[in-house]
């Protein structure tokens, strides 16, 4: 009998904790340990002391994992954090295309030269206020986490001028992507958690009225099954979330060298607790086939 092992909502921290990564600007004496990487990019807790970058401004930095250096590339600072009496968050960003895809493909090689990373067997799910209040990239607005949040979002002015109304609810699409092994789908669900606003880029291209809001994501053995959760009219959906999936095969393929097969489920539901009723293997459509 296989035994299924489970991630809910990967933790970009547990991520970079695992990886130990490490980022190496000039002019500084160590390495800033990275304690999340995720949508927003690389955030780092830094010393008062640290001499940072003006935030928008390209700088030379080396990225390394438990102390070895993988690669060198351009970060730009986009926000910084301070609390007190806690450390400053600072959060950084590849400032190209190609260093996106040189950091993943750093990090990649080295995860395959670690091995497996940890599996959890006893996963929880966040508190749907808790993961929606902080799921949206800068710029973006959150998903609204509850009924009431859903139904102001509802009245809210849409940008194109209208307003949302009933016809641009919340509603979600399920699709389960499938790779080799656990541990491929352990680093595919933080690549593409990582690629956010890429997807959402990619999704609105395909239908302009589609909002993609937020995406959530669990590994089940090889499988990374993830809801896309879109402000939207019901029909347009499905098909907005078919071209992300594409795009999202073929950019595995190319930035980090991974074969991903898809499958979308059989119609999307509207919204009412966006992680209420995932699906089971079984409701995903076998017609519904798609691989890059």
């Amino acid at each position: 009998m296989q035994t299924t092992r489970r991630v809910l909502a990967p933790a970009s921290d547990e991520f970079a904790a695992w990886m130990r990564i490490g980022v190496m600007q000039a002019g500084q004496p160590r390495p800033l340990p990275v304690s999340r990487l995720d949508r927003h990019g690389l955030t780092a807790a830094v010393d008062e002391d640290v001499d940072l970058a003006p935030i928008g401004l390209p700088r030379r930095a080396m990225i390394a994992c438990d102390g070895a250096p993988l690669c060198e590339l351009r970060l730009v600072t986009r926000s910084v954090a301070r609390t007190p009496g806690r450390a400053t968050e600072v959060t950084m960003q590849p400032s190209r295309a190609d260093d996106h895809t040189l950091l993943w493909q750093a990090l990649r090689a080295h995860q395959l030269h670690m091995g497996s990373p940890p599996t959890v067997d006893s996963p929880v799910w966040p508190e749907h206020g808790e993961r929606m209040a902080g799921a949206a990239p800068h710029g973006h607005g959150a998903a609204a986490p509850n009924e009431a949040a859903a139904a102001r979002a509802a009245r809210a002015p849409d940008p194109s001028g209208g307003r949302i109304g009933d016809a641009r609810a919340l509603v979600w699409c399920d699709t389960a992507f499938t790779m080799a092994t656990h541990d491929d789908a352990w680093f595919f669900s933080h690549w593409l958690e990582y690629h956010f606003a890429e997807v959402r880029a990619r999704t609105r291209m395909s239908c302009a009225t589609a909002d993609l809001r937020d995406m959530h994501t669990r590994i089940v053995d090889h499988e990374v099954e993830v809801r896309f959760l879109f402000e939207s009219s019901e029909p347009m959906v499905r098909a907005c979330t078919e071209a992300g999936c594409r795009w999202i095969a073929a950019e595995a393929a190319r930035q980090i060298g991974m074969e991903v097969e898809h499958w979308l489920s059989a119609s999307p539901s509207v919204a009412r607790e966006p992680l209420a009723g995932w699906p089971r293997r079984a409701t995903f459509a076998s017609g519904a086939r798609y691989s890059s």
